[in-house]
């Protein structure tokens, strides 16, 4: 982002570095609010939280390019802290509480381990993977390609849309 930033907005490189600083902060935020929203709005449980976040972050992230057209410190400050928001919370929902929530007794580890791994890999590609993209064809493409992704994963979602975790007393240990 840094460098998104430092040609989006023509200036030195620490000022998009402090800008990109308000990505970090808003996770925990995002966090917090997609674990005690559900709770507070819905009886369906944590997974329409997760869709709607996830619907909410690709739009973002399609229309990133045109939120942001201006190269103004405080749109690029906003759709960051937006995208970080939007992110960090179905992520967090789903690498951790959802997958203990869902696995059976004997999987939820299973279940956790292998979101983790795969998060871990997309770590290792998000080092080089973002920037062979933006140098070949352009940020924009970029940001519209994590947009597929993320709406990929909310569709693949909508059909948990209504369910629950299985209950303590039930019969879960398949």
């Amino acid at each position: 982002p840094p460098l998104s930033l430092y040609e989006c907005v023509e200036t030195n490189l620490g000022k998009p570095t402090l800008t990109r600083s308000v990505f970090e902060p808003a996770g925990p935020i995002g966090f917090f609010f997609f674990v005690s929203a559900p709770e507070k709005w819905s009886q369906a449980g944590r997974v329409p939280a997760i869709i709607l976040g996830l619907l909410v972050l690709a739009g973002i992230l399609f229309s990133f390019n045109t939120l942001t057209a201006g190269g103004g410190t405080v749109s690029m400050v906003i759709a960051l802290a937006a995208v970080g928001f939007f992110l960090f919370g179905p992520d967090a929902l789903i690498a951790s509480t959802t997958a203990v929530d869902f696995g059976t007794k004997k999987g939820a580890g299973s279940a956790a381990g292998l979101i983790n791994g795969m998060g871990s890999t997309g770590q290792i590609l998000g080092l080089s993977l973002p920037g062979i993209i933006s140098s070949i064809w352009g940020w924009n493409v970029l940001f519209n390609g994590m947009g597929v992704f993320v709406l990929l994963a909310a569709i693949i979602l909508i059909p948990k849309w209504n369910e629950v975790p299985p209950s303590e007393d039930g019969d879960d240990d398949q």
